[in-house]
């Protein structure tokens, strides 16, 4: 069971475990994207953060694992970290640390990533080196990506996600993990309230999918006040349900 991988990039924190939970959703009815308002105006990131997420096996599954995320910036450049252990049974198997680092430069609202670092322990290492001018991201086996504008790694992009012009139709927008680029849909399905451990919060919620017809589904809950990700749900093509939920919020704008 490869729980590093759980983190991209839901990290999207993104999933291959196999752990096996129900993907299906009852009571849920869908509206069409284009008749969804959406968020009006972007939000800056806050100056500094953590976030305390519990992992779940399923909607309403045991807790496997706790992720933390932290970030600061000053206007002008950023860091956000991302790291992962492994709780109760899962941690007699699984004792690494898995560690996410993206760092960067803030260009307006937009998150510009320079670096980004994943080690999932034992020598399982990714990475991405941005160069902008250039417009290419060099890979961890020294392969390089073409890059476009607003491209972001899998720890950037769920807080760049809340920034920036946001279309009735959703967004499309570039990631990498570390060993390709590769481009998702973000599709608004609109607001609702969200109850995590945390509490209780009005929130945007977003549907990801990678372009490429890939069939994971990704989506996000962020809290209307700052746009941070409160919520974070996998499912993968198997079927395979992973939930990350806020235990613990705090932030100074």
């Amino acid at each position: 069971m490869r729980f590093g991988r759980i983190l991209l990039p839901v990290l999207l924190v993104i999933a291959s475990a196999t752990l096996h939970a129900t993907s299906a959703e009852t009571g849920r009815v869908e509206v069409p994207v284009e008749a969804i308002p959406v968020p009006a105006t972007p939000a800056p990131l806050p100056r500094t953060g953590q976030i305390q997420y519990a992992l779940q096996a399923g909607d309403n599954g045991m807790i496997v694992a706790r992720i933390v995320h932290e970030w600061h910036h000053d206007g002008e450049r950023y860091v956000i970290s991302g790291e992962m252990q492994a709780v109760g049974l899962v941690a007699l198997f699984k004792r690494q640390k898995v560690i996410q680092r993206s760092e960067g430069t803030i260009d307006g609202f937009a998150l510009k990533p320079l670096r980004f670092h994943l080690d999932r322990g034992d020598g399982d290492i990714e990475s991405a080196a941005f160069d902008w001018k250039r417009m290419v991201a060099t890979m961890t086996n020294k392969r390089e990506w073409a890059i476009k504008r607003g491209v972001q790694d899998g720890l950037s992009i769920f807080y760049q996600v809340g920034r920036g012009a946001l279309p009735a139709e959703g967004l499309e927008m570039d990631m990498t993990s570390g060993r390709k680029v590769e481009r998702y849909a973000f599709d608004w399905r609109g607001e609702e309230t969200v109850s995590v451990p945390a509490g209780e919060y009005r929130a945007w919620r977003v549907r990801i999918r990678a372009t490429s017809g890939d069939p994971d589904l990704k989506e996000v809950w962020l809290g209307t006040a700052a746009k941070l990700p409160v919520k974070i749900r996998t499912v993968d093509r198997k079927g395979t349900v992973l939930v990350m939920v806020a235990e613990k919020i705090r932030f100074e704008q």
